[in-house]
């Protein structure tokens, strides 16, 4: 499924919203016309078992089998071992585990814990497998659209039923080696409860419904159910109140509507190449900012509709920086580990969860890395538009990530670290799918 463009960069001619008439054309490399067997099957159990999170940690923890519940993370560390190294089309992804490890190996010279660093590569598995393994699901929707219907349903499923059923997983806790574990955080916004259904929190079930009703989106073939699909996506993460998906979710419905109005026009991509870059610039500059601005609430008017972002500029951002100490952690960053769940286990009292794709990225591997790791992945995919040869779902995938990426730090959601890796292993493709 692949927007194809004549010599002069004429649209396709109309029909379904962002959807070619044209034949797809199919991969010829190794793997042939299917996702090889292996990534579809350890793909589809990631998926499933991530939207489903909240009970299938609960129920086995009551069975005293709660390890069981990372099989699915165990079987891509697996696969990446085994199957990425023998694969020259998946040289970069090779290429990227072994930065990751060289960073892990950083991170346990340079933090006061071996499995403090450790950890945080563990943490970083979802994002790497979908280096190796996520193209397929952008490039192969067919093979791939069961499981991703299903998934959405469920996801969708649990939020809508949150306000009539109180599942017994919801605020539960688990102890494995020793620390406790959230199973499903139950909370709630200005009095108003957040839904995580069957999902581990609120944010998280958002994240895997806008996600998903992307792909399914600009893959089915029906406009009417493409249609019910996004408005009941937006409607599930409105009931999350997050409020940064939300957004997302906002601006995404923007980009299918004006593509439509458009016909996927020149102008209409170069317009959206450019906000992409502008999202991108501002994901490092805000937070940035914070270092040399001192931010704050002016009214409570602001502090009701901002409080959460007005805490990151205040203090959360700040205090993220402050944690890169000395020449070398501000040239090669704290190493893997440095900041996050891993530190939330190992170092409480330093714990920092960034919310920021660029800061957490800055604090793990310093900040001119990060930038350059940003600046390439929104350079690379607003290029990629506007020459017309990114499968459908990527770039308001990558929207998405950017957008949400001002406000969290994307890569410890296993779900969408996934699709971040998958979007940048279809981009930076040695051989990309084009007319």
């Amino acid at each position: 499924m692949i927007y194809m463009y004549d010599a002069k960069g004429n649209a396709p001619a109309p029909g379904p919203l962002m959807r070619s008439t044209l034949p797809a054309v199919r991969p010829t490399g190794r793997w042939g016309v299917a996702p090889p067997s292996v990534w579809l099957a350890i793909t589809s159990l990631f998926l499933i078992s991530t939207v489903l999170d909240g009970p299938i940690r609960y129920f086995l923890a009551s069975k005293s089998l709660a390890p069981i519940a990372y099989l699915p993370k165990v079987m891509m560390v697996v696969a990446l071992l085994l199957l990425v190294p023998r694969r020259a089309s998946l040289a970069g992804a090779a290429l990227v585990t072994m930065a990751a490890a060289l960073c892990t190996l950083w991170g346990s010279l340079n933090l006061s814990s071996v499995s403090q660093a450790v950890f945080g590569l563990w943490v970083l598995v979802p994002f790497l497998y979908g280096l190796g393994a996520g193209r397929y699901v952008l490039e192969e929707y067919g093979s791939y659209s069961g499981v991703l219907l299903a998934a959405f349903l469920v996801a969708s499923a649990g939020i809508f039923l949150s306000p009539f059923v109180s599942f017994p997983w919801s605020g539960s806790e688990i102890t494995l080696g020793g620390k406790s574990i959230q199973v499903s955080r139950q909370w709630t916004s200005m009095g108003i409860d957040r839904y995580a259904g069957f999902s581990r929190a609120s944010y998280s079930a958002a994240s895997q419904i806008l996600t998903l009703s992307v792909l399914i989106f600009v893959g089915i073939k029906s406009r009417f159910l493409a249609t019910a699909i996004w408005l009941s996506a937006g409607a599930a993460i409105l009931m999350t109140t997050a409020k940064g998906l939300v957004a997302a979710w906002l601006v995404t419905t923007l980009f299918f509507l004006s593509g439509k109005a458009t016909r996927q026009s020149r102008d209409w991509r170069l317009v959206w190449a450019s906000f992409l870059l502008l999202a991108t610039f501002l994901v490092v500059a805000v937070p940035v900012s914070t270092l040399l601005l001192q931010y704050g609430a002016s009214n409570e008017g602001d502090s009701f509709l901002f409080g959460s972002f007005i805490e990151r500029i205040v203090w959360m951002w700040p205090d993220s920086f402050r944690l890169l100490s000395t020449p070398a952690e501000w040239l090669f960053g704290r190493g893997a580990g440095g900041i996050g769940t891993a530190q939330q286990y190992f170092d409480p009292d330093g714990y920092r969860p960034a919310d920021n794709i660029f800061v957490y990225s800055a604090v793990m591997l310093g900040p001119f890395a990060a930038f350059i790791l940003l600046a390439l992945l929104g350079k690379r995919c607003s290029s990629r538009l506007v020459r017309g040869i990114t499968p459908d779902g990527t770039f308001p995938l990558v929207i998405c990530i950017m957008l949400y990426g001002l406000v969290a730090n994307v890569v410890e959601d296993s779900f969408l670290a996934f699709f971040l890796g998958a979007c940048i292993s279809t981009l930076f493709s040695l051989h990309p799918r084009a007319k």
